[in-house]
């Protein structure tokens, strides 16, 4: 087993109170709480980890404000949604935490051997990729059993669920492992010109983070070829799939770049007001939602934010 990695803390110079604005782009800012990390969508609300508070946090769709607070601990960072409750990674214990969304009551913690980064559901189970034993973790939701533990790496990071297979990207090398979900297994790899971290999945295409090139490919899921490689801003995190186009937010240029996902061409950016360091853009309840890891903010901004 590796050592867990050094998670990052921002200082509380650093923690931002919220602040009014006038950019038709953004629909609302809500303060989450301190280091937000991974969101996710259900019944009308949006979850949000705030990985430094260890909570889960619910914003409400219909008043953009935080309607409810589960106190999780163990610094909460990827979070998913399947048979009606909350899957999140408990970075700091290794786990897996089953949260009921209605009770705020933890009912199942299974630990993974550990930290998960990125969890995603797909084909009937909760995916979670697990640093140091560098396994890909394929959960029962049902039960919250342990289907299968799947050898990957070199440093697995991201998670991508395509309509046919898991991919997985090797933070440490240059490749991309494709997972069969019916045999549990990897079945091939996907060459990427440089260090592949995160994922964003459109209708026909796959966003890939090239975040230590500052750079993006996009990958076609029938052939698996990468496309050639397109500049961005500093240090892109984890993508997104919004209103048709791909957002690309980058931690230290604090913009969001976004770009057709057939042609790859850069369509144009955006800067969330007042941000410290934006990690995660993503779909939910009609809106594109970016949250600032150097921070405490969610915004909510409109799908055409960054269009000309």
């Amino acid at each position: 087993m590796g050592s867990a990695p050094v998670l990052p803390t921002a200082p509380e110079s650093l923690l931002p109170s919220l602040q009014p604005t006038a950019d038709p782009n953004v629909v609302a800012v809500v303060d989450v709480g301190r280091l937000p990390c991974a969101m996710a969508e259900l019944d009308g609300s949006v979850w949000v980890t705030a990985q430094a508070d260890g909570t889960a946090v619910r914003v409400d769709g219909a008043t953009n404000t935080v309607a409810q607070t589960i106190s999780v601990g163990g610094q909460p960072c990827g979070i998913a949604v399947a048979n009606g409750k909350l899957w999140i990674a408990a970075l700091g214990v290794n786990s897996m935490l089953e949260v009921d969304p209605a009770s705020g009551t933890i009912d199942n913690r299974i630990d993974v051997g550990g930290p998960g980064w990125d969890v995603q559901a797909g084909f009937g189970s909760i995916w979670v990729p697990v640093q140091g034993s560098d396994e890909i973790v394929r959960i029962d939701p049902a039960d919250g059993s342990i289907i299968a533990r799947i050898p990957g790496g070199p440093t697995v990071s991201g998670l991508a669920i395509t309509p046919t297979e898991v991919w997985v990207a090797n933070q440490a090398g240059t490749t991309i492992d494709r997972i069969d979900p019916a045999k549990n297994k990897i079945v091939g790899h996907i060459d990427t010109p440089a260090s592949p971290f995160w994922f964003a999945v459109g209708d026909k295409s796959v966003l890939v983070a090239l975040s230590n090139a500052h750079s993006v490919v996009i990958v076609d899921p029938a052939s698996g070829k990468a496309g050639e490689q397109i500049d961005v801003g500093t240090l892109p995190r984890d993508p997104g799939f919004v209103g048709g186009y791909f957002w690309m937010p980058n931690q230290v240029s604090g913009d969001v770049t976004v770009l057709d996902p057939a042609s790859g061409e850069v369509l144009g950016s955006f800067v969330p007001p007042d941000a410290y360091g934006i990690w995660v853009a993503d779909e939910a309840l009609g809106d594109g939602w970016v949250l600032d890891y150097g921070g405490t903010k969610a915004f909510r901004l409109r799908t055409t934010a960054g269009l000309p």
